[in-house]
């Protein structure tokens, strides 16, 4: 799927979902809007997660670990959480999150082909 036609579909949904979080592995991979990080975070300690990988977006990366610091200070996220921010282009599972993300898209808007092969793999909860 060109790199556009995802973004354009993300953008339209963004509108709509404060975020999706894939659970296919004891690694998550997350794509989600920045007022949701807190709720997705305090819901991701509360399941036992271990690591967190964020795409690294260098103007957010800042405002991003001052929230986690916050929400450690306040006992929301445990301390032994592990939450990072890595470039697509040195984590090939944030490159593999964005195709889930565009697979769930295009189901979210009717086309489930692609969607329905991972299925099985995949836990979508909203937050």
């Amino acid at each position: 799927m060109p790199r556009n036609v995802e973004l354009a579909g993300q953008a339209k949904r963004a509108r709509h979902r404060t975020g999706i979080k894939i659970v296919p592995l004891p690694l998550i991979s997350v794509r989600i809007l920045p007022e949701g990080r807190i709720r997705l975070l305090a819901d991701l300690s509360q399941r036992g997660v271990d690591l967190v990988v964020f795409e690294s977006r260098h103007e957010q990366d800042a405002a991003d670990r001052a929230v986690l610091t916050g929400l450690r200070k306040a006992s929301v996220v445990s301390h032994t959480m592990t939450v990072t921010w890595e470039l697509a282009s040195t984590d090939a599972g944030l490159w593999a999150a964005d195709c889930l993300a565009g697979a769930v898209s295009w189901w979210l808007d009717g086309d489930g082909l692609y969607f329905k092969a991972l299925e099985p793999l995949v836990t979508i909860l909203d937050v």
